[in-house]
């Protein structure tokens, strides 16, 4: 779920990930989210327009951890068998 800092209101549900979110993160400009899952699979979201973007499949195993590059520009996420794959955050490609 999606809720507003200054008054509590839930603003979103943010429905997609077939198993527990157990990683989130905002790109620095606030406008995207990145969920991981334990169904190995990220998920990028646009906050304003409170829905998905793009759905990153390459892990093998649960996804554990993801951030944003300080620009924005790459996402990086780690997974419980300890795979690292970085991405672009604009159009969900892997990047070698």
């Amino acid at each position: 779920r999606l809720w507003s800092a200054n008054t509590g209101e839930i603003l979103a549900t943010l429905a997609g990930h077939a198993d527990a979110v157990v990683c989130i993160a905002f790109s620095p400009d606030g406008g995207r989210i990145a969920t991981g899952s334990h169904d190995n699979t990220i998920r990028l979201w646009d906050v304003s327009a409170r829905r998905e973007r793009a759905v990153l499949q390459g892990h093998s195993d649960h996804v554990t951890s993801v951030a944003f590059s300080p620009h924005g520009n790459r996402l990086v996420s780690g997974s419980g068998d300890s795979t690292l794959i970085l991405w672009d955050a604009q159009t969900g490609g892997q990047l070698q």
